[in-house]
């Protein structure tokens, strides 16, 4: 982490890119597996990357694009979060980043607000 940290504040630095140019995409637990939700700003629901992030920056108001794994039935949730997908979801896995890769291109060629209307809450495996 410490080392992704000085790449990023290179890059901040060297491109004189400000906070509102960025687009943190993470995991949200608060989020059914399959769905994504773009938002700019906001809290950090106890995020440890995005407190990391938001500390690094000295704002909070960053473009998320929060992809969602869900909560675990049972066991802890940082088990859940630092654990590596289980191999019978790969097919739905597979989708979800297909539609992820979809959205952040959305994001990147049309912008936040339509990235927003078309994607936020899609789940991407009910289509």
């Amino acid at each position: 982490m410490i080392f992704l940290k000085c790449r990023i504040n290179i890059l901040i630095i060297s491109f004189k890119i400000s906070v509102s140019e960025i687009l943190v995409i993470h995991d949200e637990l608060d989020l059914e597996f399959g769905q994504i939700h773009f938002k700019k700003g906001g809290g950090l629901a106890g995020h440890n990357g995005l407190k990391s992030m938001a500390k690094l920056l000295a704002s909070q108001e960053f473009y998320r694009m929060r992809v969602g794994i869900g909560r675990p039935e049972k066991g802890s949730v940082s088990n859940w979060v630092l654990s590596k997908f289980p191999v019978s979801q790969n097919t739905e896995l597979e989708l979800l980043l297909k539609g992820a890769n979809e959205a952040l291109d959305t994001f990147l060629t049309q912008g936040f607000k339509k990235a927003s209307n078309q994607f936020n809450k899609k789940n991407f495996l009910k289509i």
